[in-house]
């Protein structure tokens, strides 16, 4: 049998900026997301009297954290994240995981973009986040 831990549930949050912060705001309608990839690019370092390549590996990256949302324009928090990216605001954000595992960490609203409309589909809003500094891990 599997330790496998489902992911109905999942939230993401959005940080109140006091100290220590809270995290009281909860995205609605997330429909998806994917967490902060966290990686390093390999730095080639063989030589020609190596007898194998080697590698450094480079500085702490990451990539965009993708995120889909039921588009509700007169809901606050979706209000937000509008305007957060029109004033490029930077936030704590947190993916808080059902069995307590978080993933938090200060982004801004990259990417806000409209799902195609179709006559079988609901309103929907593809957003990103640019992750700005380090992720911190909590296991739970």
């Amino acid at each position: 049998m599997s330790d496998a831990v489902v992911a109905t549930g999942i939230e993401l949050r959005i940080g109140d900026g006091a100290s220590p912060e809270g995290f009281t705001d909860v995205v609605p309608e997330l429909m998806s997301i994917t967490p902060p990839a966290r990686f390093r690019n390999p730095l080639e370092t063989t030589t020609h009297n190596d007898g194998e390549e080697s590698h450094l590996l480079g500085i702490r990256r990451s990539d965009t954290i993708p995120f889909k949302v039921n588009w509700i324009v007169d809901d606050p928090i979706h209000q937000q994240l509008e305007s957060d990216y029109n004033a490029n605001t930077q936030r704590t954000y947190q993916v808080a995981y059902p069995d307590g595992t978080t993933l938090t960490f200060r982004a801004a609203i990259e990417r806000l973009s409209p799902v195609e409309a179709t006559p079988d589909s609901v309103k929907q809003l593809d957003c990103a986040l640019r992750k700005a500094g380090p992720v911190t891990v909590a296991f739970a």
